[in-house]
């Protein structure tokens, strides 16, 4: 629900108009969301130890997207 999403609910739908994938840095509420057919993703924090990846599966036939969280 975007009423509890920090980011503004038209400024997503505008940057999908010509696109299918929205990618952006965290808003402290990592995961990949559905947007009326559409995906918008949204990276998790930069910590000293961790962070967030986006691994896409080029030799899938469907788009394979997964957010992981990566320790170091």
């Amino acid at each position: 629900s975007y009423e509890i999403m920090d980011v503004n609910e038209q400024a997503v739908i505008s940057a999908l108009e010509d696109a299918d994938i929205l990618i952006h840095g965290h808003t402290h509420r990592p995961a990949i969301h559905q947007v009326q057919a559409k995906q918008r993703i949204v990276l998790g924090d930069w910590r000293e130890d961790q962070a967030y990846i986006l691994e896409i599966d080029p030799s899938s036939n469907m788009q394979q997207l997964e957010l992981i969280i990566w320790n170091y």
